[in-house]
């Protein structure tokens, strides 16, 4: 891998960069036939690797969705009217599952985040990013433990969780913003969608409009990682 000079600052970076890692500015893209003759990959594998798994985590989850409703459909035509149901061992192990996919897809998405931050050397998105693979983590088995602890007692740790995580997706919103000189309006999107999501948490009343946000954040999120990957794309390097 060979370093060039950027046209538009001087900076060095290497030959496979679709764009300076420090102005922005673009370079040259390869050839598929050039790429292929060099050996260089038109994607950057672990950014491509989080949006795709990403990508395949919330289909999963939108089916999930879509099995629950269809249930709970067919219990209250069943019944004839909407009435309280008994939790079953399936709907249980169910719901377990949904929070762990929820967890995961956030998981793997962070660790792009976490890839992104450091080709950049944005260092405040690099620490965000590495807050919330902490944040996750400590998740698993609060969520594991939840559906044992008290309704009222769940109520309080869940409003406080989603609090927590309000400020969180707020400040991270922030750390996304410098990238828009790479990644244009789609990175805009991004910092402007998680820091009205965060601001939703925060103010707890407006939670269920907060549980939109986290869709729309989602789906803004991998659609610039499958873009990063590509634009980031620097292969031949080693950490």
């Amino acid at each position: 891998m060979a370093l060039i000079k950027c046209t538009g600052c001087g900076q060095e970076i290497p030959d496979t960069a679709t764009a300076c890692l420090k102005c922005g500015a673009p370079v040259k893209p390869l050839s598929l036939t050039e790429a292929g003759t060099k050996g260089q990959s038109l994607y950057d594998k672990r950014i491509y690797l989080a949006a795709l798994l990403s990508f395949v985590l919330v289909a999963l989850s939108v089916v999930g969705l879509v099995i629950v409703v269809i249930s709970t459909i067919a219990q209250v035509s069943k019944a004839g009217e909407i009435t309280p149901f008994a939790v079953t061992d399936i709907d249980i192990i169910g719901m377990i599952v949904n929070s762990l996919n929820y967890i995961v897809g956030m998981l793997v998405i962070i660790f792009g985040w976490l890839r992104i931050g450091r080709l950049t050397k944005l260092g405040f998105l690099t620490v965000m990013s590495y807050i919330g693979i902490v944040t996750c983590v400590l998740l698993i088995p609060a969520e594991l433990l939840r559906l044992l602890a008290d309704p009222n007692v769940e109520l309080i740790r869940g409003l406080g969780i989603a609090f927590i995580m309000g400020i969180q997706m707020l400040i991270f919103g922030i750390s996304v913003l410098p990238l828009k000189r790479w990644f244009g309006g789609i990175a805009t999107a991004v910092a402007i969608v998680n820091i009205a999501t965060g601001a939703c948490f925060i103010t707890v009343i407006c939670s269920p409009i907060g549980f939109i946000g986290l869709i729309v954040m989602t789906v803004v999120e991998i659609i610039l990682l499958f873009k990063a990957s590509k634009k980031l794309a620097v292969t031949g390097e080693k950490e």
